[in-house]
């Protein structure tokens, strides 16, 4: 998605800053002290120091702290995550390897051993393998979310503890108290974020409950929960955005969902609609069993995928499949406000039955400046419309002459997604006319 220039500028430096921090308080306690190390020792102190900053650094990116994905995007900041979730594995590694090179014993890689830091070390090592491997890997094990949330923090905790006493062990040795209380205060930040994420928000979720009053057959495998608040004066959202849902009577669970407003942003007070496709689970199983007078929990409003922030003459709405539900609420949101600006929306489906909200949809093409292109990838027989995918010569033969003045919004299937995008590209869009999300936050 395009991220604004300055903005995301000074975010990503100062992640940079504070994973390199450590880092740089090393070298300054080691030059100012006059000390010497010998190469190999010194690669595996460095690579060592980034790893852990990185290892306290990761939950930050996926805390759901607004004002940091604001510029982003929540679905950047979870495709980040996983990579430096990767990173950080890379980094331990090399850590071990020149230790091992310097002269370092191999078997020290075993986590029983007689010396604690040693032994705290490795343990944080082998820990971080299962840590990046279920969650790279989760859908292919079958592991449910919540299961998965929660021993993908239980490991995390006990990664950043291990290397914790590792570094402060390694510190206490070498003297560097500078050093470790700069790494005391990393492990302190994650804790305190790691206990507003698990106790305090939940504890003022609690506190915001929401009832279910509707749960609507949409057809299609999708249904839309429709939802009140109950004691409170609700959320704003802007139109596009996305909330966190959890269904029960605890806002404890570690079963979060992710879904993206279908219902127009009109206020505070008025309901919120989610729409939902049956693509697992909980979707499947759970979601059409809620009945009206259930709790539920929403976390939001999240996500930077709206029309709200971005200047344009005219829009173009492209969106396979479920990818749809942002766009019905940025479209009822604009039939609201009576925005009279151009709106296209180039609807991808396998074929009409899979094709969510399509009577809706032709229904407001009545009252807005909406113009609707169905795409459809299996159509039937007598269907004279367009068919496949959306390619670069679709995009010709139904976009505006100028696309100076037009901003995009692509939402689907990530593979979806990187081919619209590049044929965007291809015809000359520039990247802050571009807004994409992709549904792979889980």
């Amino acid at each position: 998605m395009s991220v604004p220039v300055s903005r995301g500028i000074v975010w990503f430096g100062l992640y940079v800053a504070v994973v390199l921090l450590p880092l740089g308080v090393a070298l300054v306690v080691r030059l100012s002290g006059g000390a010497t190390t010998p190469m190999l020792q010194g690669l595996a102190i460095a690579a060592g120091l980034v790893a852990f900053s990185l290892l306290t650094m990761q939950f930050g990116l996926v805390a759901r702290i607004k004002s940091a994905a604001r510029p982003f995007g929540s679905d950047a900041l979870a495709l980040f995550h996983r990579l430096l979730g990767s990173a950080t594995l890379g980094f331990l590694v090399a850590h071990a390897v020149f230790l091992i090179a310097s002269g370092l014993p191999l078997d020290s890689l075993i986590p029983v051993s007689t010396d604690v830091s040693t032994s705290l070390g490795a343990t944080a090592l082998w820990l971080t393998v299962p840590l990046i491997a279920v969650s790279l890997w989760r859908k292919r094990l079958r592991l449910g979310y919540g299961l998965w949330q929660a021993s993908h923090s239980l490991l995390a905790v006990l990664v950043v503890l291990a290397a914790l006493g590792h570094v402060l062990e390694e510190t206490s040795v070498r003297q560097d108290r500078l050093l470790a209380i700069v790494l005391v205060a990393y492990a302190v930040l994650f804790l305190a974020l790691l206990l507003d994420y698990r106790v305090l928000r939940p504890l003022r979720l609690q506190r915001r409950p929401w009832l279910l009053v509707e749960n609507r057959d949409e057809g299609a495998s999708t249904r839309t929960l429709v939802l009140r608040p109950v004691g409170h004066d609700g959320l704003v959202f802007e139109p596009g955005q996305f909330a966190w849902l959890s269904t029960g009577s605890s806002a404890f669970g570690f079963d979060q969902h992710p879904l993206s407003f279908s219902g127009p942003a009109v206020s505070a007070m008025a309901s919120l609609e989610f729409s939902v496709k049956a693509l697992g689970d909980w979707s499947s199983k759970i979601v059409p069993q809620l009945a009206p007078g259930a709790t539920v929990f929403v976390d939001g409003p999240y996500g930077a995928f709206t029309p709200d922030r971005v200047p344009a003459q005219s829009f173009v709405l492209i969106a396979g499949g479920v990818g749809i539900t942002p766009m019905r609420s940025i479209l009822l949101t604009l039939q609201a406000r009576g925005d009279k600006r151009p709106v296209l929306l180039i609807h991808a489906a396998h074929d009409p039955g899979r094709a969510i909200f399509r009577d809706e949809f032709a229904g407001l093409a009545g009252t807005m400046n909406l113009v609707i292109v169905p795409v459809y990838e299996s159509p039937p027989p007598d269907w004279q419309g367009e068919r496949g995918f959306v390619s670069t010569g679709l995009l010709l033969r139904h976009l505006p002459s100028s696309l100076a003045h037009v901003q995009f919004f692509v939402c689907g299937p990530p593979a979806m997604i990187d081919d619209v995008e590049s044929a965007l590209r291809g015809l000359g869009v520039r990247a802050e006319q571009l807004q994409s999300e992709r549904f792979d936050l889980v």
